[in-house]
């Protein structure tokens, strides 16, 4: 799931809950659940998904997608924003197995939570783009309302 997607769900949260408290852990479980939808991803190695077309198109939705969260939600709580940061969070261990292991050809080990998140998305393939887009717009769409 794109980084901006797993930002508006984690904001849409934290805007309808107003609990810290119980917005931020939703907002981070929510990662899971939007993981486990089918969504794009490409199945070579980390970095060699660059070279794969559609991944310039998923990081152009997130190129518009993040500064246009800050503006939507320029002026609310700190909380919001923490509730969006608590969606994305999962993903971190991605860029630090690819930097600390994987690029040096290194082998990290299965731990529990990583097997988990692997094991969630089931669905993760090219055709997913067009779910990623629809998300975005729809994203877009309920933060709208619900900054409004």
């Amino acid at each position: 799931m794109t980084t901006s997607n797993h930002l508006f769900a984690g904001a849409a949260i934290a805007l309808t809950v107003q609990q810290p408290v119980m917005a931020v852990p939703l907002a981070l479980l929510s990662h899971f659940v939007m993981d486990a939808l089918p969504h794009y991803g490409y199945s070579g190695l980390f970095g060699d998904a660059f070279k794969h077309k559609l991944t310039w198109v998923v990081e152009s939705v997130n190129l518009v997608g993040v500064p246009l969260l800050i503006y939507l939600l320029w002026g609310q709580s700190i909380w919001i924003y923490v509730g969006a940061l608590a969606a994305v969070t999962p993903d971190f261990m991605w860029v630090y197995r690819y930097a600390r292991y994987e690029r040096k050809g290194l082998d990290p080990g299965a731990h529990p939570i990583t097997l988990f998140h692997k094991k969630i998305q089931w669905c993760e393939r090219s055709w997913g783009v067009a779910i990623e887009l629809v998300l975005f717009v729809l994203g877009i769409v309920l933060l709208v309302k619900l900054v409004s």
